[in-house]
């Protein structure tokens, strides 16, 4: 349903993005990634309690995720976005 994007494979149950199989990832608070590396840049800009707005094509629906940056270490953040 979408031209561009980031194709969602493998999603993490216990990720706080709360991306599943299939979602595209159009952008991240404004930022369009271009490549997963480019993806994990955008989210590890973001602070500890931070709130950032993915907005994502779900089953054809366009919708927006707004996510907390967890309190704890930015690396399990990161990470749990691979």
């Amino acid at each position: 349903g979408v031209d561009k994007g980031l194709l969602v494979v493998r999603a993490s149950t216990d990720s706080a993005l709360a991306l599943r199989e299939g979602d595209v990832i159009l952008d991240i608070s404004g930022r369009e990634p271009m490549s997963t590396a480019h993806a994990l840049r955008i989210l590890s800009s973001f602070e500890p309690g931070e709130t950032m707005r993915v907005t994502i094509m779900r089953q054809r629906q366009r919708q927006t995720l707004e996510v907390k940056v967890p309190e704890s270490d930015a690396a399990v953040w990161v990470g749990a976005a691979r």
